[in-house]
């Protein structure tokens, strides 16, 4: 029985192979940024609900991404990379970005990603079914 992605309209609407073929099922312990309470709405949404969407027009590998869900492999590659980006954006992050980090259980029945990339940065793609924020734990103020 195939498996309905979690934005599976979105995702159907490309005309290339999202997720790419390499993503793979598999268990895992990923960090993502995130608000307090865990069940905060914005935590476990895609980049490309969350930006303007007239930003990901064109590129479908870039979107493909953006409907994707960012973790780190590590807790210290998450706050690494956060604070990277707070030395652009400066504290509108706050708002906009992230307060806390969670640590998330990644089961390989809840959905796809990719291998994590130099930096320890990976994308999960979720099935329908998968709800993040009852394997997920605050560990981390940012």
């Amino acid at each position: 029985m195939e498996k309905t992605w979690k934005y599976n309209e979105w995702v159907k609407a490309l005309k290339t192979s999202c997720p790419p073929e390499n993503y793979e099922g598999r268990e895992t312990i990923g960090y993502r940024w995130v608000f307090e309470p865990i069940m905060d709405e914005r935590n476990f949404l895609p980049q490309y609900f969350k930006v303007n969407r007239y930003k990901w027009s064109g590129n479908e590998i870039v979107i493909c991404q953006a409907l994707g869900l960012s973790f780190f492999e590590t807790l210290e590659a998450a706050i690494l990379r956060f604070n990277e980006l707070k030395a652009t954006m400066g504290m509108p992050i706050y708002d906009k970005i992230a307060t806390h980090v969670a640590v998330v259980k990644l089961a390989a029945q809840g959905g796809v990603s990719s291998q994590p990339d130099k930096h320890g940065h990976f994308t999960f793609h979720p099935y329908e079914t998968a709800d993040l924020a009852l394997v997920s734990e605050i560990v981390h103020s940012l």
